[in-house]
């Protein structure tokens, strides 16, 4: 009484047609993910403002506030956005923001606050007195993350601002 050759032949069928079913799930998710996160490249990122948002005894606390643009027919994201501010062409900080969506022709603030020791402020400082402007530039990348690993797409901000 064992189990015939044409049952298990029908059995070992189902379980292919299943496997492969789940296969070309991930597989229609994955690309449905990778397209939304590899979007984030043609994103226009601009930096709206830097703000003190507090002192101390050590340094400052800046909010750092980016606007963001999505110009895709498709929703666009990202698990993080990591910059090196400088302040005429001094590097004062790395600003992080963290996972963002920006839905299809959207913009979205991102936002983030950083600390910055007043050492690191000084030759921005001596440049600013000098000048009079205050040149910021925001270089770094923008990360992905997907079933199939992490991806870094590279990111530069520029703003000139007259003292």
């Amino acid at each position: 009484m064992g189990i015939s050759l044409k049952t298990l032949h029908n059995l070992h069928a189902k379980v292919v047609v299943k496997l492969l079913f789940i296969v070309a799930l991930f597989v229609v998710y994955g690309c449905a993910t990778i397209q939304k996160h590899i979007a984030v490249r043609n994103c226009k990122f601009e930096l709206e403002s830097v703000k003190v948002d507090s002192m101390s005894l050590t340094g400052l606390t800046l909010v750092v506030e980016l606007l963001a643009k999505n110009p895709n027919s498709f929703d666009a994201g990202a698990n993080s956005l990591a910059l090196d501010m400088y302040v005429n062409n001094s590097k004062t900080a790395r600003v992080v923001f963290p996972k963002f969506y920006i839905k299809p022709s959207e913009s979205t603030k991102l936002i983030s606050k950083v600390e910055i020791s007043y050492g690191d402020l000084l030759s921005a400082g001596n440049s600013l007195i000098k000048t009079g402007k205050a040149n910021y530039r925001l270089e770094g990348f923008v990360r992905i993350e997907t079933l199939i690993g992490s991806f870094d797409f590279p990111v530069a901000v520029y703003k000139n601002k007259e003292g």
